[in-house]
């Protein structure tokens, strides 16, 4: 662990100094090769990863051989790769040249509502969690995230990271994250107004999952963003980033749920699969940016696993 730690310590700091020396086109060159060699690892024998991608469906994977199709993986997700370096500068993600990088679908939809009430940021494990929240931070949202990660899991010098982007942002007392056994706090947060929190809707089903989605993309999606919604007097706007090249990444927000279907399990099927809807097309661009939970979560239609 100590090892693990010191790597992250000295490696954060040539990231961020490389960010400053580098105009963007030059950081692209200068991050390719470990990018490349991130992709490589996690499709290594001994990750799930690699496995885990032959759950997609046939509409999401293209008909190619095992070997190609390892390489179309590698390939299309050193990006994805790449953009992970954004949580090493997040104090900087203000920058109009880091600005220009991310381009925002349906931000009018998020304004229209964000005065009255607050919102929960319905999203799955698609493209990079951790920097939307950061991009998201960056616009001044007063954004937290629900997370199954306990915060003594975050080293001292993400802590000092995150403190920067702060200070950067304005957003000093804003919490970080939620754990799951602090649904009570999350509650309160969002009964404020004007706060928003992001939660993954694959990444921990609970005890009774709502299996949605039509042809042959079925997920399997937690109805545990609806109920907080619910009782939070909160709305819940279906939102995805994408990575669209390196270093550069579209977020998109969706159509809000309806408030009816927020209320009672029966209406919860309604909700999840107008989520699903809106996403899906974003996820069919680029299924390779798909993360292992909402793979997990992928089921299929003939044998239902």
């Amino acid at each position: 662990m100590f090892v693990k730690r010191h790597v992250e310590w000295v490696g954060g700091l040539l990231l961020r100094l490389a960010e400053r020396v580098f105009p963007i086109a030059a950081l692209r060159l200068v991050l390719w090769p470990a990018a490349a060699v991130m992709s490589a690892f996690d499709l290594s024998p001994h990750r799930n990863t690699a496995r885990l991608f032959e759950r997609l469906p046939p509409s999401l994977r293209p008909e190619m051989s095992k070997p190609h199709w390892l390489l179309r993986l590698w390939r299309r997700r050193i990006p994805l790769q790449m953009t992970k370096f954004f949580r090493f500068w997040p104090e900087r993600l203000r920058d109009q040249r880091w600005q220009r990088q991310c381009r925002f679908e349906g931000w009018d939809r998020l304004e229209s509502g964000a005065e009255l009430h607050s919102t929960i940021l319905a999203t799955l494990h698609y493209g990079c969690l951790t920097e939307l929240y950061h991009l998201l931070r960056a616009r001044q949202l007063k954004v937290a995230v629900l997370t199954t990660r306990k915060a003594e899991e975050r080293t001292a010098f993400r802590r000092r990271l995150n403190s920067l982007g702060d200070q950067a942002n304005g957003l000093g007392g804003i919490p970080w994250t939620f754990e799951l056994r602090q649904l009570r706090q999350a509650r309160t947060f969002l009964k404020k107004g004007g706060r928003f929190l992001l939660m993954a809707l694959d990444g921990s089903p609970g005890k009774a999952p709502l299996l949605v989605g039509e042809g042959d993309l079925r997920l399997s999606l937690a109805t545990g963003a609806f109920r907080l919604a619910a009782s939070a007097d909160a709305v819940v706007v279906p939102c995805l980033m994408r990575i669209t090249g390196c270093l550069t990444t579209t977020i998109y927000f969706g159509t809000p749920v309806p408030s009816a279907a927020l209320i009672g399990r029966s209406q919860h099927e309604i909700a999840a699969n107008q989520i699903l809807k809106q996403l899906a097309p974003l996820i069919a661009q680029d299924p390779e940016q798909c993360g292992n939970p909402i793979l997990k979560a992928m089921q299929s239609p003939n044998t239902g696993a």
